[in-house]
């Protein structure tokens, strides 16, 4: 894989990199900071990476038909990484370190409006339960959400909600941050995901708190629906 670094006022190359092959659907945010010790300028690049790609094959329609459990072990490739490109250092390789120990996670969200470009502490995804082997009992699909504190280490806190209530019947969508308009703190708003009760095929909006993924409230249309799940959706406030 190859990385090029370009100034966006400019458009002049600055730097360009290489790492080992992967694919990838999504990142989850990328700023800049300068090294502690070496006083350098980096770039923290944070993505959700599967180095065998995998997770194409697994998306083909005879693939989720005839061979879902293959299909569904595909989507525990995925991991989330952080890529640091030392921008004194061009040409040279970078690696992968894990921010999150768990496989399985994907749509990335962070508290955007504030926090895009910037450092930040908080990522919040989805995950298939089956890629934990701590999980039994859980959901080929993904049947959790998870918030995790973003470190170099990899050894950040991470605290994951599922459906405990209906048995971990239920299926999740990619959430979305809404953050308290009045609140100081990263992870001060809710979480809303759209939400599939596997029980009863209805739909329904999930609410969580933010700060601990605590249940906030469950929004449920008046009539029984099944909405298919897409890729991306915004709030809007008004």
């Amino acid at each position: 894989v190859s990385w090029y670094v370009v100034d966006k006022y400019s458009a002049e190359m600055v730097a360009e990199f290489t790492s080992d092959l992967f694919m990838y659907y999504h990142w989850a945010n990328s700023y800049e900071y300068v090294n502690e010790t070496t006083g350098e300028l980096n770039i923290a690049v944070d993505i959700v990476i599967d180095v065998n790609g995998t997770v194409y094959d697994a998306l083909f329609i005879n693939q989720m038909v005839y061979n879902w459990t293959w299909a569904t072990q595909m989507f525990c490739t995925g991991n989330l990484s952080r890529f640091v490109l030392p921008v004194n250092q061009s040409g040279s390789k970078v690696s992968p370190i894990r921010i999150n120990p768990y496989n399985g996670v994907e749509m990335p969200v962070i508290n955007y409006e504030k926090y895009n470009t910037m450092e930040y502490q908080y990522v919040y995804q989805v995950a298939v339960g089956t890629c934990d082997v701590n999980a039994p009992n859980r959901s080929q699909f993904w049947d959790s959400l998870m918030k995790t504190t973003v470190s170099f280490d990899g050894n950040g806190e991470t605290i994951v909600w599922t459906d405990e209530m209906n048995n971990n019947n239920t299926y999740v969508n990619e959430p979305i941050f809404v953050a308290n308009p009045g609140g100081t703190k990263e992870d001060d708003g809710l979480l809303l995901a759209e939400a599939l009760d596997s029980t009863t095929n209805s739909s329904f909006l999930l609410v969580l708190d933010a700060t601990n993924m605590k249940e906030v409230a469950r929004i449920e249309p008046s009539v029984i629906q099944t909405i298919p799940f897409g890729f991306h959706g915004r709030y809007y406030a008004n």
